[in-house]
């Protein structure tokens, strides 16, 4: 009968270390990823300013879901490309959604013919 009173316990108490460490993985994914995105978009304008030699184009998605190309200020279109942005990979995905900086022209030419169908 003690056997079973000692087994009982180490089970509960396994029981709570396993939801212990799973909240605490969620809890730090979640933190990671909302700092990632925080260092990326105070980040983004001074890393990739046009007059600092950065990027010329912006990879934005549109209102209508698609992948839409802005000049480096991010107002003025540049082009519509008609790719979805739903079927780009999805770190891709998120950089196109925060605004994708692409330095050069090749740059841009390589991603419509990498995605374009």
């Amino acid at each position: 009968m003690n056997y079973r009173y000692i087994i009982g316990i180490l089970l509960c108490v396994l029981l709570l270390g396993a939801v212990y460490d799973i909240s605490f993985r969620v809890q730090n994914g979640q933190e990671a990823e909302s700092e990632t995105e925080a260092l990326y978009e105070a980040g983004a304008a001074a890393l990739y300013a046009p007059e600092a030699g950065g990027c010329m184009y912006l990879l934005k998605e549109a209102k209508d879901g698609t992948v839409s190309v802005y000049y480096a200020d991010g107002e003025t279109l540049y082009e519509e490309t008609g790719i979805a942005v739903a079927a780009l990979p999805e770190l891709l995905r998120m950089e196109v959604r925060m605004g994708k900086p692409l330095k050069t022209i090749q740059e841009l030419y390589s991603f419509l013919e990498n995605y374009s169908s």
